[in-house]
């Protein structure tokens, strides 16, 4: 974990420069508008994954997927445990939980809730499609934050090079997620920040 005063500042620091970078980010896409960034991701995607490479990019989606990305979260935590410490192995799970609970709170909104079926919503508010929001992307955030664990844990003496693999993954099902007609541009973006901020929670030190 961290050693000092000074990590802690940086960790702090870090935290609110994502978080205001996030902020600023989904007010100027969701309030504003994104047509222009959504039609030319949506474009680069169709020319990067489409064709031949089709099937390469479907490929790595189920493991962006809610089950098997909680198991890779299980599997990454348990070695991360073995590693570090046991503290560090569960701040990895706590990650992806908080996560998931920051995706689906932007995802949910009250005009849009299906009151009649509260119950059936709290239950499986992913039968809903969390309210008809794709903002930000569930598949996307996910990897971003585990193979970002992943390059700070496996990686330290090559770190460049782990962070750029963790930088592929996620323009990886980034492409595919907006390729297939998923998500927008905005939507694997905006995952890929929240991704930052909560993997600030889990530092493999």
């Amino acid at each position: 974990m961290w050693k000092n005063r000074d990590d802690d500042r940086l960790l702090l620091a870090g935290g609110l420069f994502i978080l205001l970078l996030f902020a600023m980010f989904t007010l100027v896409t969701k309030q504003l508008g994104s047509e222009a960034l959504d039609l030319r991701s949506h474009q680069l995607a169709d020319n990067v994954a489409g064709g031949a490479l089709h099937s390469l990019f479907a490929f790595i989606e189920p493991f962006g997927a809610p089950v098997a990305s909680s198991a890779l979260a299980v599997a990454l935590a348990t070695v991360v445990g073995v590693r570090r410490n046991l503290m560090t192995g569960v701040a990895v799970l706590v990650a992806l939980g908080v996560l998931t609970v920051v995706e689906g709170l932007l995802r949910v909104r009250l005009d849009a809730l299906p009151w009649d079926h509260l119950a059936e919503f709290v239950k499986d508010p992913r039968g809903w499609h969390l309210v008809h929001s794709g903002y930000p992307s569930g598949h996307t955030a996910r990897l971003a934050l585990l193979a970002g664990i992943a390059a700070l844990t496996f990686a330290r003496k090559r770190l460049f090079l782990g962070l750029m693999a963790a930088v592929g993954i996620t323009l990886w099902i980034g492409v595919q997620r907006v390729e297939s007609g998923s998500h927008t541009g905005a939507d694997v973006i905006g995952a890929r920040v929240t991704a930052g901020l909560n993997s600030l929670d889990a530092d493999p030190e």
